[in-house]
């Protein structure tokens, strides 16, 4: 009997571990992976962790003979919170020789008011290098720039920020080094394949995130807007986030995406700077969700999948359902009613006028505007084209892999799992007017864009 009653107690205390375990690698548990900085003194990674480093070793000569570094600035547009042009600097000093700041802005921006943004940030840059006497070169152009501008240097090694949306293959013959300084935990190592869905990523985060959450070296520099916005969202916002984040008329998003998007800023400094912050742990994990798991698995899709603009990356339960339904009966509008707000959804033609008037959707919103935009296409395919079209164009924080994840997953059902099937959409995750109505004020909405 007694012996009955050891291997019970055995098998409850296991049973219980093995379901804490389980229940800690659950949403809303990111705090628990990470260091408390308010007690603890974080880490100064003064010496890039290798694993931020994505490269061929046998690729990588010797560099004693080293005279010029190239550093290509093609996705984290500026100095501070860069491990990448720190690890290029530190080359420099120990090979004492020339490093020179290659700036790549390939984008094509249409609007005046996408130009005006990204042209004041880049002067922000452009100074920040001339505070810290690093040679720079400014190119916007095509990818074969580049390599006009590399045969001319010659370096010796060629430094680049990690980036999903390049093509690298132009690099295959010259000592190419990768750092990804735009995750926190570098999209080469955390996980080495596609993720199935948001829960199986945010899993593999939780167990290494930790020993990544580090602080950089310090380095001379003039903060742009995004500095301000954090510390607004920090003391004004962060309090009420996760009650009102999907409720378009209440301020307290923090605006920071077209800033983390372009790399003007570092989406660890502002992790850093939520946990220090005041507030409490249910917004704190509401936030780190989105600026973590969400993003580094938008990265993750687009490094992994290269069709990230194409319904065929979407899972097969989606696609199939979707051809059931391509006979269905729907409302079609081309491309030119819907960037005019020209349909007969006066909360979607809300969300377009605010995309063209502001850059941006409220995010609940931009999940109903991509949802919408596939009802009135002939195919999912050309919903997308037209998603996209319209993103790329009007929002700050576009082309990006998180618009292109986003859309996928609001058109194609990417991340996401069956719902009940509906015509025309299927199976895939519907959003409504009147579902809209039930979480917000939508006439407030309406009124205030049209």
């Amino acid at each position: 009997m007694s012996c009955f009653n050891h291997k019970a107690d055995y098998f409850c205390v296991f049973f219980i571990k093995i379901f804490t375990m389980k229940n800690l690698y659950t949403k809303n548990n990111l705090l628990n992976q990470l260091p408390d900085i308010t007690t603890e003194k974080i880490f100064v990674e003064n010496e890039i962790n290798p694993a931020r480093c994505a490269f061929d070793k046998s690729k990588i000569t010797a560099l004693e003979n080293t005279k010029t570094i190239i550093y290509l600035m093609n996705r984290n547009y500026r100095v501070e919170d860069n491990f990448a042009l720190n690890y290029a600097l530190e080359l420099s000093k120990k090979f004492s020789c020339r490093l020179i700041v290659l700036i790549f802005f390939e984008k094509k921006v249409l609007i005046k008011k996408k130009e005006i943004f990204l042209k004041k940030n880049f002067e922000i840059l452009k100074t920040n290098l001339k505070l810290n006497n690093i040679d720079y070169i400014f190119i916007k152009g095509k990818i074969k720039d580049i390599k006009i501008e590399l045969e001319s240097k010659n370096p010796t090694i060629v430094i680049s920020d990690f980036n999903p949306l390049l093509n690298t293959s132009l690099f295959a013959k010259c000592n190419f080094l990768e750092i990804d300084s735009f995750n926190i935990v570098p999209a080469f190592y955390v996980i080495e394949k596609q993720s199935y869905n948001a829960a199986s990523f945010r899993r593999a985060i939780y167990k290494k995130i930790n020993p990544f959450l580090t602080e950089f070296p310090k380095i001379k520099f003039k903060k742009n807007k995004s500095y301000s916005l954090l510390k607004k969202f920090l003391n004004q916002k962060l309090a009420n986030y996760a009650k009102y984040k999907n409720n378009p008329n209440y301020d307290v998003l923090s605006e920071l995406s077209p800033y983390i998007s372009n790399g003007f800023i570092s989406s660890q400094r502002i992790t850093l700077e939520v946990l220090k912050a005041k507030g409490t742990k249910e917004n704190k994990e509401s936030f780190l969700e989105e600026l973590i798991i969400r993003k580094e698995l938008a990265d993750n899709f687009c490094y992994y999948n290269k069709n990230y603009k194409n319904i065929i990356s979407c899972p097969n339960w989606a696609k199939n359902s979707l051809q059931e339904h391509k006979n269905d009966f729907r409302i079609l509008y081309k491309i030119e009613e819907l960037e005019n707000a020209k349909t007969n959804d006066n909360l979607w033609n809300a969300s377009q006028l605010q995309l063209k008037k502001e850059g941006k959707i409220h995010g609940y919103l931009r999940m109903y505007w991509a949802k919408q935009i596939a009802k009135w296409s002939i195919n999912a395919q050309e919903a997308i084209e037209k998603a996209i079209y319209l993103n790329d164009k009007y929002a700050l924080d576009a082309p990006s892999c998180n618009g292109y994840t986003n859309i996928l997953w609001s058109i194609g059902g990417l991340h996401d799992r069956p719902f009940l099937d509906r015509p025309v959409t299927g199976k895939i995750r519907t959003m409504t007017y009147n579902g809209a109505k039930s979480k917000f004020n939508v006439e407030e909405y309406i009124k205030k864009y049209t």
